[in-house]
């Protein structure tokens, strides 16, 4: 599946997945979640491509918060 590439921003990142910031922090430091990539000292981006692979790989991603 062929995804254009864009960044997504934290708001977006959260619609997307359902997952609260916090969640995701938790997933991230689990490598089961993208990295965000820091675009300025206040922004994290992730890729839209990145979500939507996770998203697409996780059957539910709300079933591995722990």
């Amino acid at each position: 599946m062929k995804i254009p590439d864009r960044g997504v921003n934290e708001k977006e990142c959260e619609q997307l997945t359902g997952l609260s910031r916090l969640a995701r922090w938790r997933l991230e430091t689990q490598n089961k979640f993208p990295k965000p990539t820091k675009v300025s000292a206040r922004t994290n981006i992730w890729l839209l491509s990145e979500i939507m692979e996770w998203l697409y790989e996780s059957k539910s991603p709300s079933a591995e918060i722990k």
